[in-house]
């Protein structure tokens, strides 16, 4: 461009310019596809069904681990690694406690999905807190024999022939898991399933009968009707969840302290492993206002995100069938990933008021399988739903769950949903056009609700722990919510008090 044309009147139109971004985020999303729609294309090539252990999910057996012994054994590869004995039984010893590490974690994984399977199973809840208790514990003598290994006449070998090289790195100055710090993970573990058991179990008095939101909610209210019972359920709720989130953050404040961060921010960061910082985390942000948030406000006014409210009803078995063929005619490798998902009984998207809500998918790593859980909505929003857990499970089969950070996790999850798009065969043209239109917003709403999470956290864990106060969060979570375009006049107090409803303020903060 010569250099006096930039000092022309720019002939570049204000509706232009919204169609270029509209069009530029549909490219980013569109070389997401391709890149995850690559990998899956590579990977076909490579034959893993004949490597995996995976058995039918409803033969998995969930059995305690004997936490007594194993931590025995620890002590003893301790006492082991840091004597004279040669380099080969100590490392035989270490690999000895491979198998133990692994059903540790298997059944502590088995014990979370069933009990978010079915929050009214005491023997699971009581098996889910104990993993809570104890986890915490565990890590601690894994540190303690890390740092042993670290301190050993061997360490060398053992991160060349074991470990990896650098594995000792963060070892060397001695343990980080104190006791103090393990009570702290202890009570964080504790006021999530207290959280979640909350959630779970929400009741409201209605019409002088104590009964379940869901329940109310499906004998299908008028506006008035239901406005009125948001209101209720708030009014009650947020105070309760909302005390919760309270002793969370501050419990989080002490970690980080503990650890010896200047704030929970920049811990989060480090545990994320993300490459890049808080600082260009708001650069980021602040473009996301600039940008979308006119736009979302501008689609909120003409009312598309009616269609969320007006989505065709459809139950679980119609769902499945149509992701199964969408994975089928995606490629061949993506539907005998699905078939293997049908197979081994990898999934569980039924509905249930004893389920927890939400959905996620999660690994069980004796038996190299993912697993799908999901309480649906029962309209076709659940086609999308099921189509983000099956692009994570997609990711997680294909390495193992081994993923570097979880924006290589959400390329899989995200992506899978637009690929989706492409093969509905399975659907009317109606539903074809409305799951189209519903990922579309979901996208823009997707930087929107994303922008306003890490906004509405990085502001709570910057105050001071005299600070943390319900007050103060509810109005944070209020202004937040008019930055991001979410506020609404008819809903004044709505975003106030509707934060405590976002179950990763609670159990994954900074997971944006």
């Amino acid at each position: 461009m010569d250099s006096h044309q930039m000092n022309e009147v720019n002939p570049y139109s204000n509706g232009a310019r919204k169609r270029s971004r509209v069009f530029l985020i549909i490219a980013t999303v569109a070389l997401f596809c391709l890149l995850f729609y690559t990998v899956v294309k590579y990977v076909s090539t490579l034959d893993l069904f004949n490597t995996r252990r995976t058995i039918a999910y409803n033969e998995m057996v969930y059995q305690r681990p004997d936490t007594d012994k194993i931590f025995e054994k620890i002590d003893d590869i301790i006492e082991l690694v840091s004597g004279k004995e040669s380099f080969y039984k100590k490392l035989k010893a270490l690999r000895s406690l491979e198998k133990d590490y692994e059903n540790f974690y298997t059944m502590q994984t088995l014990a979370y999905i069933k009990h978010k399977s079915d929050n009214t199973d005491e023997f699971f809840k009581g098996e889910n807190d104990f993993f809570g208790e104890v986890a915490p514990k565990f890590q601690q003598k894994l540190e303690e024999l890390f740092v042993a290994c670290s301190k050993s006449s061997h360490a060398k070998r053992f991160e060349l022939e074991y470990f990896g090289e650098g594995f000792f790195d963060s070892y060397k100055n001695g343990s980080v898991y104190s006791d103090n710090f393990v009570k702290l993970l202890q009570e964080e573990s504790r006021l999530v399933n207290e959280y979640i058991a909350a959630v779970s179990h929400a009741t409201i008095n209605y019409n002088g009968k104590e009964e379940t939101l869901e329940t109310i909610l499906q004998r299908g209210l008028d506006e008035e009707e239901f406005d009125a019972l948001m209101a209720m359920y708030y009014e009650k709720y947020n105070d309760i969840l909302g005390e919760i989130y309270v002793d969370l953050v501050k419990i989080r404040l002490s970690i980080a302290k503990e650890l010896g961060y200047e704030s929970y921010i920049d811990y989060a960061y480090e545990y994320y492993g993300r490459d890049y910082t808080a600082e260009q985390a708001s650069l980021f942000i602040q473009d996301v206002k600039r940008v979308l948030v006119p736009l979302y406000k501008r689609v909120k006014q003409d009312e598309l995100f009616r269609i969320f409210e007006e989505t065709p009803r459809m139950d679980e078995k119609r769902v499945f069938k149509i992701v199964k063929k969408a994975a089928k005619e995606m490629s061949s490798k993506t539907g005998d990933i699905f078939s293997y998902m049908e197979k081994y009984g990898l999934y569980d998207i039924s509905a249930s008021p004893n389920k927890a809500p939400g959905s996620f998918q999660t690994y069980i790593a004796a038996y190299d399988a993912p697993f799908i859980l999901m309480n649906p909505e029962g309209d076709a929003y659940d086609v999308l739903v099921f189509a983000h857990e099956f692009g994570h499970f997609v990711d997680s089969y294909l390495n193992y769950d081994y993923t570097v950070s979880i924006e290589d996790a959400e390329v899989a999850s995200q992506s899978m949903g637009y690929l989706v798009l492409n093969y509905l065969t399975h659907c009317t043209e109606e539903e074809e056009n409305i799951l189209f239109m519903m990922q579309f917003l979901k996208t823009l709403d997707l930087y929107i609700s994303q922008g306003y999470y890490n906004e509405f956290e990085e502001r709570v864990y910057s105050l001071s722990e005299n600070e943390v106060i319900l007050e103060n969060i509810n109005s944070i979570a209020n202004q937040c919510a008019v930055s991001f375009g979410l506020y609404d006049d008819e809903w004044k107090d709505y975003y106030s008090l509707q934060w405590v409803d976002i179950i990763h303020f609670y159990e994954l903060p900074f997971y944006v």
